[in-house]
C-alpha cells in the first residue's frame, strides 16, 4: 500500500485542542481515499487521529466514547501513514513560512527547493 497523495488543510492557530490540520490521504494511485484524519500537537508529541464516530452510550467514566471509522492495520502500516502525514505537513509549513515570511525574512527559491528535495528523499 502506498500513499500517493496527502492533502493538508491547516487549522487556525488558536484551536484549544491542539488541532493543527485535517488531512485526506489517497492510497494506491486513486484506488481509495480516507478523509477527516486529524493532526494534533499534544503536550509531549504530535499524533494522528483517524476519522471516528461518537457512540451512543458513554464510557464508564461518563465521557463520550468514539470508534475509528477507518484505520491502518498494524504498527508498521500506522507508522507509514503517520510518516506520510508528518512529511506533508512539514513541507506545507515550510512553503507557508517562505510565502508569508513568518520568520521575518524571505528565503530564496534555491534554499526552499533544497529543503523540499531533502524532505521528499527522506
Amino acid at each position: 500500500m502506498e500513499y500517493t497523495e496527502v492533502i493538508i488543510r491547516k487549522m487556525p492557530k488558536d484551536d484549544p485542542r491542539g488541532l493543527k490540520a485535517i488531512v485526506s490521504v489517497v492510497i494506491d494511485d486513486n484506488e481509495f481515499t480516507v478523509h477527516n484524519i486529524h493532526l494534533f500537537k499534544g503536550h509531549t508529541r504530535w499524533f494522528v487521529a483517524m476519522p471516528s464516530e461518537q457512540l451512543d452510550n458513554p464510557g464508564l467514566n461518563g465521557r463520550d466514547k468514539y470508534r475509528d471509522v477507518a484505520h491502518p492495520i498494524g504498527v508498521i502500516n500506522r507508522a507509514k501513514l503517520e510518516l506520510a502525514v508528518f512529511r506533508q505537513f512539514e513541507e506545507a509549513m515550510l512553503i507557508k513560512t517562505w510565502l508569508y515570511e513568518d520568520d521575518g525574512y524571505q528565503r530564496n527559491l534555491e534554499e526552499i527547493g533544497e529543503e523540499l528535495r531533502r524532505l521528499r528523499a527522506a
